[in-house]
């Protein structure tokens, strides 16, 4: 049976070699168009046992046809070879006409999806902040009232104020009754001595609204290096009143004392107060982390998050799913933040940013059991001032599925902003 079959194999090289090889026509032969035909040739014969096939003979030696019971081993043998071989054959016959078709002339580049830029709209706000130095740090809804913190609430006011709008005369504002600025509502704040205990006060940061239970953050510059202090506090609505302890202070970590980075964006989620550094970036850090405390700030826990270059300067409250946004803002003026966006490079650059180093935009983070990650939602570019300012936003609330609502402080002025929520582009 060995013999047999090296026999077979040497017939169908012989076929082979003398009708061409992989490189191309040899001489006396017809190239690999003519394959097919002589793989054909050479397994019918291998199949059949005939002519010089299975039983061709050594010169000189002559052999018998094999008869009876013997060819009727064979049979099935030869049977199973040509189906075995038949695939093979029809691969040499595409390869033979593939080699006959013309090559595909190259095809251009998909085009890139066009990247809609959200408009701004300002809000016009009443006095007393409808003062440029007013410097809003942060809001957060309340049920259906939004509170805006400045960073300095003792200058306004006795004792200090936060202050809170109302979220209808915001929709209606929205919806064409634009007669005049937006009505805002001192609420009186009791810093608890925290301003006077932190050394080289900057100024609140951040806020986030849980209930009855409030908590802020504040950055402070001391022995040559930026710190941040995230601290808890109590709600009272109906009275319009708030409140930190300076007992519930404790410091945040911060991973590096480049300018005036620390801790502005935290958010609520199920128990877990999440506070988040300002600069995520591979440019600053190389394991960008966010911190999430137990809801007495007693301890936390550092869990990964996905890399986000530029500053992260505010995040809106996240929803079951744990989903929320966050301000991500780039001035041309800060060198040290200068960095490739993997996010422009998979989503393109607005009309305003394409002509423009600076950058404003609106992106979705997600809290999950291994920390906090980007989603696929597409990041929302903002269009920028037509004077190329760089606006620093500082803080970001949802306005349900109209848009966002942000603020800025005195860098160029104090905004209050609607951005709709349409716009964006999928990555490419």
């Amino acid at each position: 049976m060995r013999a047999w079959l090296a026999r077979a194999l040497s017939v169908l090289l012989r076929r082979l070699s003398a009708n061409g090889d992989g490189a191309g026509p040899r001489a006396g032969g017809a190239g690999p168009a003519a394959w097919p035909r002589a793989c054909g040739r050479a397994v019918a014969m291998l199949a059949i046992g005939g002519g010089r096939g299975m039983n061709e003979a050594p010169s000189g030696v002559v052999r018998s046809r094999p008869s009876g019971a013997r060819a009727g081993r064979q049979t099935p043998i030869a049977l199973a070879l040509w189906l075995v071989a038949a695939p093979w054959l029809d691969g040499c016959s595409v390869s033979a006409e593939v080699s006959r078709r013309p090559a595909r002339a190259p095809q251009p580049p998909a085009p890139r999806a066009e990247v809609v830029e959200a408009p701004v709209v300002t809000l016009p706000l009443a006095p007393p902040l409808d003062d440029p130095t007013a410097e809003l740090s942060d809001l957060a809804w309340a049920g259906d009232e939004l509170f805006l913190l400045p960073q300095f609430p003792a200058r306004f006011g006795a004792g200090g104020s936060l202050f809170k709008i109302r979220r209808a005369d915001i929709e209606r504002w929205l919806d064409g009754d634009r007669r005049g600025a937006l009505d805002v509502t001192p609420v009186a704040f009791d810093g608890g001595g925290v301003v006077e205990r932190i050394d080289g006060f900057q100024g609140f940061e951040a806020l986030a609204i849980e209930g009855d239970r409030l908590y802020l953050t504040a950055e402070s510059r001391s022995e040559g290096r930026m710190r941040a202090h995230l601290m808890r506090g109590e709600l009272d609505v109906g009275r319009a009143r708030a409140g930190v302890r300076a007992d519930t202070m404790v410091e945040l970590p911060c991973p590096g004392s480049l300018g005036n980075l620390s801790y502005e964006a935290l958010t609520v989620y199920r128990g877990s107060v999440v506070t988040f550094y300002e600069s995520n970036g591979h440019a600053i850090v190389s394991e960008p982390a966010a911190l999430f405390w137990d809801e007495l700030l007693h301890s936390f826990e550092r869990r990964p998050m996905s890399p986000l270059e530029y500053r992260v300067t505010g995040a809106s409250a996240a929803d079951a799913a744990g989903r929320f946004w966050v301000t991500n803002v780039f001035w041309p003026g800060e060198k040290a933040l200068r960095a490739d966006d993997p996010i422009a490079a998979a989503y393109g650059r607005g009309a305003t940013h394409a002509r423009s180093e600076t950058v404003e935009r609106l992106v979705e983070l997600r809290i999950g059991p291994g920390g906090v990650e980007r989603t696929p939602t597409a990041p929302l570019q903002l269009a920028l001032a037509r004077d190329e300012r760089t606006r620093n936003w500082e803080g970001i609330a949802r306005l349900g599925e109209r848009g966002f609502l942000l603020v800025a402080d005195e860098h160029p002025t104090t905004i209050l902003a609607f951005v709709p929520s349409e716009g964006g582009a999928r990555p490419r």
